[in-house]
Parts: C-alpha cells; structure tokens; sequence
C-alpha cells in the first residue's frame, strides 16, 4: 500500500476557488481527490504490520513541532513554473516556511525509522531533494502547446505573490484512479473571522471526512 503526505488549504479562500477552478480545467489528476493538496512527501511504503505505529510516531512528532502555533500559517506562492516534456507540468512554486520544513524533515526521517522505502528510490536518499520537488501543479500535459496556453491563461488569471492558509497535514493513499485521504495528522488553529477578511469569501466552508 502506498502513502504519501500532502498539506491541504482552507476552501473558503478567493485563490483557492481560483486555483481549483483551474485546475478542472487543465490537470487530468484532480479527478483522483475531491481534496486539493500539495504533496510534501511523495509516495511512499511501510510494511503493512508497522503502518498504525507509524501515523501515531508521524502525529506526536507533528505535535511536537507545531505545538506552539496559535495564529493563522499560510503559504506564499511567488510566481508560475513549468517543466516541458512528456510529462509537462504547469505549477506554483511555493516558499516553504520553516517549521513545514522541519515537519517534512521528521517525517522522512520516521518513513527511515519504519524501514519505509519510497516508490521512487532517489527520495529516499538525500532529503534536501525532496523540498526541491514540492509544488502546487495547476495543469499536465503532453502537448507543449497546450502548456504554452495554460501559461498564458495562468498569467492573465493569477496574481502575485498569491497566499494560501494552510488548514491540515494529512495522509493519503495512493490508489490508481483515488487518492483517499487515510488520515489527518495535524489540523493548523484558525483565528476569529474578523481576522480572516482578507483571506475569505463569505461561504461556508466545505469540510470533506
């Protein structure tokens, strides 16, 4: 069974309605989770026997790490990036803030503890690959001048620097065709409305167990 960890984003934001509409309309895998998310680890395995002890290791280190947050955190999100070829891809790069390194980091290093191995072995070797690897993708394609459109389109949709307020780290199996959420391993506070204005649309938000 494969895992992998991904941070998913408060719904009732302006940008990320941007975002998902978007991406409807140009990534082939959003179809795979009614949950948008940006995939901190990539896939992953733990024998079968040990995966219960891990999400419990991977959950009091997260409370660890996070234990003293108490204010809104947030992703900022500089400007568009692409890669081009057969797997091209269209995506937001984000600044990784600190203590969501150092989750990333823990966690890596319990997939080790927990003789985990990753689907692709390169990520298993040198950590400081993986932050290089986490983006937001808005689109893939195997066309570059479908590519080429989606980024013009991008250019005229978005604005930047574009923030997101993090709502969970969770994690997700990885199932061909589904991507279901396993579990929730640290849910970020959230302040009072009034001092979310700025971020919110006023609609419910949508809350998917």
């Amino acid at each position: 069974m494969d895992f992998f960890i991904g941070l998913t984003f408060h719904q009732n934001q302006f940008q990320f309605k941007k975002i998902d509409r978007f991406r409807k309309c140009f990534d082939s895998k959003t179809n795979h989770s009614t949950i948008l998310q940006m995939t901190l680890l990539p896939p992953f395995k733990i024998p079968y026997q040990d995966v219960e002890m891990f999400i419990d290791h991977v959950e009091e280190d997260l409370e660890v790490q996070l234990h003293n947050i108490n204010t809104n955190s947030e992703i900022v999100f500089k400007g568009l990036d692409f890669f081009q070829g057969q797997n091209g891809m269209l995506f937001l790069r984000p600044e990784i803030p600190d203590n969501i390194f150092h989750c990333m980091e823990s966690i890596w290093d319990n997939i080790n503890s927990f003789k985990g191995r990753f689907s692709k072995k390169k990520h298993g070797k040198e950590f400081d690959q993986l932050e290089k690897n986490v983006v937001l993708p808005l689109g893939r394609f195997n066309n570059p001048h479908h590519l080429e459109e989606a980024l013009q389109e991008a250019k005229e949709h978005f604005q930047f620097p574009m923030r997101l307020m993090i709502r969970e780290i969770d994690l997700f199996e990885k199932i061909p065709g589904h991507w279901p959420l396993r579990r929730r391993l640290f849910i970020f506070p959230k302040n009072s409305k009034n001092s979310l204005e700025h971020f919110e649309l006023s609609l419910p938000e949508v809350i998917i167990e």
